[in-house]
This record gives structure tokens, C-alpha cells and sequence, in this order.
């Protein structure tokens, strides 16, 4: 819940003064849910193996419903905003749109299922291509 909460945008001091528990045990809490989320990513987000069943099965779909023949996913890219400037690099994250955000790029199937997707400069999926 205090991960949530400062993730929704509020400041460390307001989100400890609400949970009545100290700024750093913010931070502490902040990154042990993103730790836990990151170490159980690969199980939910996967790139379909070239020949394999998932590979078919998906591009088969696409095919079903679309007419995309050997479609594996689609791609679109977002701006997800920043509540505040990066301490490190900050005017790096600052867009066309006049706020700071991070460059979001996702592959999803026709379930909406997220296949690989890169944040910033980095990629959060280990691709098998």
C-alpha cells in the first residue's frame, strides 16, 4: 500500500507522514516491491521461442483473428509520467510535451499479453532472439 501510494505520486514526507512510519522506510519499501516485482517478471512476460508451441499458438491466433499471417505481437510506445524531475540526469526525462516521463516501448499478442517491453534505455525483457 505504501508503494502504491507514493507511486500515485505523493511525496515521501506527505507518504510517511500518512502511514506514520519514517521517509527512508519509504524508500525501503519502495524498492523491495520493485525488487520482488522484477524477480518474478519472467514468469508473466515472455518472448514466445521461435518453433514452439507458444510461437505457434500465437501467430496462429493472429492469423485467426486479424489476417496477420506469422504475427507474433504488436508494438506501440508511451510516455509514462514522472511525478517529479530524476535526481540523476533529470533533463534527460524531460519530453516534447513539457513534463518529465520515461519512454515506454511494449510488445503485446492479440490478448494483450505483454511479450517483451523496454523502458527508458533499458530492456526489462531478456529476449531469446
Amino acid at each position: 500500500m505504501v508503494t502504491l501510494y507514493h507511486f500515485y505520486g505523493q511525496a515521501r514526507a506527505r507518504a510517511a507522514h500518512q502511514f506514520d512510519i519514517g521517509e527512508g522506510t519509504i524508500h525501503l519499501y519502495v524498492n523491495r516491491v520493485i525488487e520482488a516485482i522484477l524477480s518474478i517478471q519472467d514468469q508473466y512476460i515472455k518472448w514466445p521461442m521461435p518453433g514452439s508451441d507458444d510461437y505457434k499458438q500465437t501467430t496462429d491466433m493472429h492469423q485467426h483473428q486479424f489476417g496477420f499471417p506469422s504475427c507474433l505481437g504488436f508494438v506501440d510506445g508511451s510516455n509514462v509520467s514522472l511525478f517529479r524531475k530524476p535526481s540523476v540526469d533529470g533533463s534527460r526525462y524531460y519530453n516534447r510535451k513539457a513534463r518529465y516521463a520515461l519512454n515506454v516501448t511494449i510488445i503485446v499478442d492479440g490478448n494483450a499479453k505483454i511479450l517483451w517491453l523496454v523502458a527508458g534505455s533499458k530492456s526489462l525483457i531478456k529476449s531469446h532472439c
